[in-house]
């Protein structure tokens, strides 16, 4: 793979207004000991110095390419966009405030090249940031060992998807069927519409290394209910956000695997309307 003259991964980092951050995390990705890659970064018209700092980074490595969005087209199309223009056998995203450990790719590419049954793979994940204190348990620092590899029937997997932190979307993916479980559509409203189609292409596997740092601080920190109406959300869309993915459950498992897995929908539901509960005791407490 190291001798091959054109790249096998497609790198992904959607970015709006993250120049504090956006070093740090393309240094991450120049610093890997996997070379084979195209970086490109896709822009949703920051209003700060991200612009000219990509730019500077895109005129010195030939590997990245820097797209700039005329106008903000909300934070899933962004993602959707950078997936769209894949060409490579693997794909990833990274958060425009994240970083990776140097043998990230390397590690999950080699995995992934030595078993085709699996369709993707991560590492561990810790965080960082002022907001740290939300994502520790008892007072003990979380790692993100609550993902757990999805081996088995695509039932089983589900079952255990639905008990599984958003972050493991930011793995290393086959492209082809990453693209085939992407929603066409460009008001996506939750990761799993796109990982619950996706899972029945292959297993996904979780490596023993802490490879992946993600930020604390980004805007989910602020609020479920102000990160989703900052995107333009409706509060009819905020309120129907499980819908869809109610949805795929009934059209590809039916009604019995969630009668069945009632417990692991219903953490679903906690999960996402409890974020938005807990929002609003937070503005009622204020006011």
């Amino acid at each position: 793979m190291e001798n091959s003259a054109q790249p096998i991964v497609t790198i992904g980092i959607p970015a709006f207004n993250s120049a504090q951050s956006i070093s740090k995390t393309i240094n991450s990705v120049l610093n890997q000991t996997f070379k084979n890659f195209e970086l490109i970064i896709s822009d949703n018209a920051s209003t700060d110095s991200t612009s000219s700092i990509c730019m500077e980074y895109a005129k010195k490595d030939p590997r990245i390419k820097y797209i700039r969005q005329e106008k903000n087209i909300f934070i899933w199309p962004n993602f959707n966009y950078l997936v769209n223009l894949a060409e490579h056998k693997y794909f990833v995203w990274l958060g425009a405030d994240d970083y990776w450990e140097s043998t990230f790719l390397e590690k999950n590419v080699s995995f992934l090249e030595s078993n085709p049954n699996f369709v993707g793979s991560i590492g561990e994940i810790d965080f960082f940031g002022k907001y740290l204190h939300r994502y520790q348990t008892n007072g003990k620092f979380l790692k993100h060992s609550s993902v757990k590899p999805m081996l088995g029937s695509y039932p089983e997997k589900i079952k255990l998807l639905l008990k599984t932190p958003a972050s493991m979307m930011y793995g290393v993916y086959r492209t082809d069927p990453l693209k085939k479980s992407i929603v066409k559509n460009n008001r996506l409203k939750h990761e799993y519409e796109f990982l619950i189609p996706l899972l029945k292409y292959g297993d996904f596997n979780v490596l023993d290394d802490v490879l992946l740092h993600r930020s604390a601080d980004g805007m989910s920190s602020r609020g479920q209910f102000r990160l989703m109406r900052n995107f333009e959300y409706t509060m009819f869309e905020i309120l129907t956000i499980l819908i869809p993915i109610f949805k795929l459950l009934l059209r590809d498992l039916g009604i019995k695997f969630i009668f069945k897995n009632f417990g692991s929908c219903l953490h679903l539901v906690y999960v996402n309307y409890g974020r938005l509960v807990l929002d609003l005791l937070r503005k009622i407490k204020k006011i």
